[in-house]
């Protein structure tokens, strides 16, 4: 379903070990219709990525492959994992760097992913994210264990 000027669209985000995947959806009636899917296997280096990594390459993935969405609405990420406070962490490898600057150029607000308005996505999140929410997690609770300077 193609969005309206300035709408706001909602992300899906989800990972796997081998692949990422992200769908755009727009609320229309009180139910979501996607926009844009796209999903990348990964490479044996990026496979390798910590789950807090795989979800930001997967924001960089979609925010890249659908870029005139990115651009013209605000996307808003749907997800119950900490990806705002890992990104606003200052103690971060290069490549976290230099994703988050790719990112500030859009309009991405961060909010909890509640009741999901269609059985397509509800089965989407579900064959995705089994552990991640707990593994995610104990990533920021390391990373907060690591002092800011």
């Amino acid at each position: 379903m193609k969005p309206e000027n300035g709408e706001s669209l909602s992300l899906y985000l989800a990972i796997s070990a081998k692949a990422v995947s992200v769908i755009l959806v727009k609320d229309h009636e009180g139910s979501q219709h996607p926009v844009y899917y796209v999903s990348k296997i990964l490479l044996d280096a990026e496979a390798r990525y910590s789950h807090l990594e795989k979800l930001i390459l997967d924001l960089i993935m979609a925010s890249a492959k659908h870029r005139h969405y990115s651009e013209t609405h605000t996307i808003i990420v749907k997800t119950n994992l900490p990806i705002k406070i890992v990104l606003r962490k200052l103690q971060m490898s290069g490549r976290m760097a230099k994703w988050v600057i790719k990112l500030i150029a859009y309009d991405i607000k961060y909010e909890p992913r509640t009741v999901i308005k269609s059985q397509v996505l509800v089965d989407f999140v579900a064959d995705f994210s089994s552990d991640l929410q707990r593994e995610a997690e104990l990533e920021v609770q390391q990373l907060e264990k690591t002092k800011d300077p």
